[in-house]
């Protein structure tokens, strides 16, 4: 998949191991809310990882602590995830 960036440069950026992890979680355990790691690329956001969210509090200051430089996190609904992936493997 190939994003442009706010610079006019192209991302080259594949997410589909993301999408069929996505997908199979989804099927064995319906929807649910998860923890979704990102970096901001030349004003892009590029998703890199997900984890489902069991107990909020605890998780939220593991990630606060552990956390890359330049990796941020956000709570989404799988399937809102898997479509804004979806959605972006299209482009390009």
């Amino acid at each position: 998949m190939r994003l442009i960036g706010k610079s006019g440069n192209s991302l080259d950026h594949d997410r589909n191991h993301l999408i069929d992890l996505l997908n199979e979680d989804i099927k064995l355990h319906g929807d649910f809310t998860c923890w979704c790691t990102f970096k901001i690329i030349d004003g892009i956001k590029i998703y890199t990882s997900y984890m489902k969210i069991n107990n909020y509090r605890s998780e939220g200051k593991n990630l606060l602590r552990y956390h890359k430089t330049g990796e941020y996190f956000e709570t989404i609904q799988a399937t809102d995830l898997l479509k804004i992936l979806k959605k972006r493997n299209k482009v390009g």
